[in-house]
Order: structure tokens, then sequence, then C-alpha cells
């Protein structure tokens, strides 16, 4: 789409902007906008949290706020979309590009359209054209920012399309896109779950000789990286940083860390870390209480797999038939009989069929 094309789209969102919109609309909004517009300071992103939708449009409508000035709140919550419980919507770019355009400011407002364009072809699974589109701004001498090159990012590492991303980040470099923490939380996360931890690990080292803080969102990552490949040493390293670096773990921390132990047979260690889990104020959910109580039964420890059972139904979770049939069958096969045929009973008054096969020795 051109940008002489694109005026015409622009008419129906001028018929609702700012002006047609009374002076009382915008009453509730000094405040808040000061909080973040002070002339010649750094915007603070620390009110971001409490910004709504409503209220986002509303400083992009306001007649009294400078078009430019609207362009840079703009770009500040872009950049700083991890702290938002929305995205901007069309309706949002299609008032400022409008606002744009009437102050003249024709370089942002084409910037603008550009970073539409390339959303859409990335909406329509087109990374090569929306890359296209990026190489024809940077010949053109319209630079895009670090948040057109975000979209496209993401859209690569979510399709795990590496060529692609290459050619990208060699376009950042080129144009001197320097990487802001949205860029790295998604290159991050590509990386990591493509199983290129190392490239990851890279980045998040790029992060703290930056000064850039790495959050537990990204250590995660990193952890659940290398429990799936089995580097355990690796795990241990990073959550001796989190702790140097005052990062607190939480239950994602810890679930791919247990998951791991519990796998290869460390029941004990695994259990280790369920305690400082719970210590820290974290329980596991149903999904890890059945995984811990199949690994149990795998490993022959009917007595901690049937105790487990108790201390999650204590906490809300019912075991299901699966549950109960696998530990039927390994209290039977270890000769606790009574125990299996309490299990038995306890289905039986909640209407679930036994598997006859896992209590044969409980039935005989």
């Amino acid at each position: 789409m051109t940008l002489q094309n694109f005026l015409n789209t622009l008419k129906t969102v001028k018929k609702s902007s700012a002006s047609t919109l009374s002076p009382k609309h915008f009453q509730h909004l000094p405040d808040f906008i000061s909080h973040f517009l002070k002339p010649s300071t750094p915007l603070d992103a620390s009110a971001l949290p409490s910004l709504t939708p409503t209220t986002f449009r509303d400083i992009l409508s306001n007649p009294d706020l400078k078009a430019s000035k609207c362009f840079r709140f703009f770009n500040f919550v872009a950049n700083n979309q991890s702290l938002l419980s929305f995205k901007p919507h069309l309706q949002d770019h299609l008032i400022l590009i409008s606002r744009l355009l009437k102050a003249r400011l024709f370089a942002d407002a084409e910037a603008m359209l550009k970073t539409l364009s390339v959303d859409e072809n990335l909406r329509n699974g087109d990374i090569k054209k929306a890359r296209e589109i990026m190489e024809e701004m940077s010949g053109r001498g319209i630079k895009p920012n670090v948040i057109t090159f975000n979209i496209l990012i993401d859209s690569c590492v979510k399709r795990w399309d590496f060529e692609e991303l290459d050619l990208v980040l060699g376009l950042m470099r080129k144009g001197g896109v320097g990487f802001n923490v949205e860029t790295y939380k998604f290159l991050i996360d590509g990386y990591s779950s493509y199983w290129k931890i190392e490239a990851a690990e890279r980045l998040v080292m790029e992060m703290h000789d930056k000064g850039l803080r790495v959050d537990t969102y990204l250590f995660n990552l990193m952890i659940n990286g290398y429990c799936k490949l089995g580097a355990i040493e690796s795990v241990l390293l990073l959550l001796g940083r989190m702790r140097d670096r005052g990062v607190k773990p939480n239950a994602d921390t810890f679930c791919p860390i247990i998951n791991w132990y519990s796998k290869v047979g460390g029941m004990e260690v695994a259990m280790k870390y369920v305690e400082e889990m719970q210590k820290m104020g974290f329980e596991l959910d149903k999904v890890m209480y059945d995984m811990l109580i199949d690994r149990f039964c795998q490993n022959g420890m009917a007595d901690e797999a049937f105790e487990l059972r108790i201390d999650m139904e204590r906490k809300g979770f019912q075991a299901d038939i699966a549950v109960f049939n696998q530990m039927g069958e390994i209290l039977c096969e270890t000769y606790q009989t009574e125990k299996a045929k309490m299990l038995m009973n306890i289905m039986i008054k909640r209407g679930i069929c036994p598997k006859m096969v896992s209590f044969t020795s409980a039935i005989s």
C-alpha cells in the first residue's frame, strides 16, 4: 500500500479522532500524561503497568499534545511491551499516522505505515516479504527502528526460520540499530527453544555486559533448555548466577530441574528441589504431581508414590484413573495388597472402574 492510497483509509479514523472529542474527554489525562511526558527528561516506565488501552488511545488523540510527543510516547510504549497487558491496536496506529501527516511529519508517518505493512505480511506468514520491505525502507533513507525489527525477529524465531533471522540481524547491524530488552527476550526464547542454548547464553552475557537486567523469565528459558539437553552442570551454574544477581526463582525455575532429576532416577534430589520450591511459597500443580507419582512408580518406590497421592489430594487435586491404575500395579508388585485394596475402594466410590490386571493380587 502506498502512502497516497493509505490517505483514503485514514478518512474514517479522522472522523473519530481528537477533533471530534470534547475537552472534557481528556480531563482525566493530565496527571497521567505528565508522569511520562516531562520535557527534556527520560521517559519513566514505572507507571506503564497501569496504562489501559482506552487511556493509551486518548493520549494519542489528545489535541493538547504535539504529534511528535505522541510519536515519542508510542515508541516508548512499544519498546516496553512486556510491562503492558495489551498491544497497540491498528486503530492506535492509524490515529497517530493521521496526526503525523497533519503535522507534516511525513518521514515518521511513512515509517509507521511501513511497520504496519511489515506486521501485515508477518500475519500472512510472509517473513521474506516483510524483510524486503524493511530493506526498501533502509534503501530510501527511512531507518526502521528497533520496534519494527522486533516484530520481524519475533516472527522468525517463532517459526524457527533462522536463515531469515540472520538476514534481519544483518540488516540491524548495517543500519546501526541496537538491541533493546525485548529484542534479547525474543532471541533468547527462540534460540533456547530450538536447543541453540550456547547462542542464547552468549546473549545473556551480552545483556550483563550492557548492564541490562536478566530477569527470572530469561533465566528460566535457559534452565529449561539446558535441562532438555541434560546439561545439569550448566543448570546449577545458572542457579548460582541467579542467586548472585538477586534474581528470585519461581515455580517455572524448579519444574524442569525436578523433571530432569526424576527422569534419570534421582528422586531424592528431585524431592529436595520440591522442598526448596515449597519453602519459597510455590506449590506443585497437578501435572507435576502426576509426573512425580509416575516416576516413583517407575523406580519401584511404591510407598513414596502412595504418600504423594495423599498429599496431592490434600492440596485439592484428584488422582485420575491412570494414576490409580499405575499405583495399584506397583503396590501389588511390592506385595502391599492392603494399600492396593484401599485405592481400589476409593476408585469404586468415585465411580472409576479399576483396571483389573493392575489390581490382580489385591482381588485374589
